[in-house]
């Protein structure tokens, strides 16, 4: 996820983790409660012929997940999707 929220509400790019005060977090999910944490950018494959950047992104803490009506929710999102409630 590439945006999360403060406890305030106001949102939080993960392209600023790097800069961001200790006394923001916990962060949380843009859509639930559930607290997340950040993962700076990294370079994937960096020994081998072709390294890849990966950008820096939001993932759930550990422990925590989304809650039941979440657009994050793989379970909520798959049922959806079933149903016909979500278009894919």
């Amino acid at each position: 996820m590439l945006e999360a929220r403060t406890n305030q509400g106001a949102p939080v790019r993960a392209s600023k983790i790097t800069s961001l005060p200790e006394d923001v977090k916990p962060l949380h999910c843009r859509y639930c409660a559930s607290k997340v944490e950040g993962v700076g950018p990294y370079f994937r494959g960096k020994d081998g012929p072709n390294p890849t950047k990966v950008g820096a992104y939001f993932r759930l803490a550990s422990g925590q997940r989304h809650e039941a009506g979440c657009a994050y929710n793989p379970v909520e999102v798959v049922t959806g999707v079933e149903t016909g409630e979500l278009a894919c």
